[in-house]
Parts: C-alpha cells; structure tokens; sequence
C-alpha cells in the first residue's frame, strides 16, 4: 500500500500494518530438484501454526526481527 498521499486538507488514516513474510520457492534450471518452501516471519511460533512446526506443515520456517533473509539463512 502506497505510504503517501496528495491531499489539500488534513486527511486521518490507519497505521500501515507490520506483518510480514518471506517466501523463497527454489528449483534447478530444468525444474527436477526442488527444495522445500521456505518462509521467513518476524515470530518463533505465530498463532496460525497452531502448536505445529514448519516442518510438519510442509515448508522451512525461520524467523527473525525484520523476516528478511540474511547470510545465516542462506547458508542453511
């Protein structure tokens, strides 16, 4: 969502959301080795996981403060 705005007058507005995710889908050039999806959020264990791991609904899951990849997450 655009963070500005061309008004004449004052104009109230909502505090833009924080929540974010990272997704990285990764394959070889001729699509016969696929790596399991990757997500990166900003939680250890968010709520819509329901008390389940990453890895028991199918994809790899990190977190971090700003869920941005960084050289750590890479390298798994």
């Amino acid at each position: 969502p655009p963070d500005h705005a061309l008004a004449n007058a004052v104009a109230h507005g909502l505090k833009s959301s924080m929540n974010s995710l990272t997704f990285a889908l990764t394959c070889n050039a001729l699509g016969t080795e696929k790596l399991e999806p990757l997500i990166i959020g900003r939680y250890q264990r968010p709520h819509c996981f329901k008390r389940r791991s990453g890895s028991e609904l199918g994809f790899v899951y990190f977190f971090n403060t700003k869920a941005w990849m960084n050289h750590m997450i890479f390298q798994d």
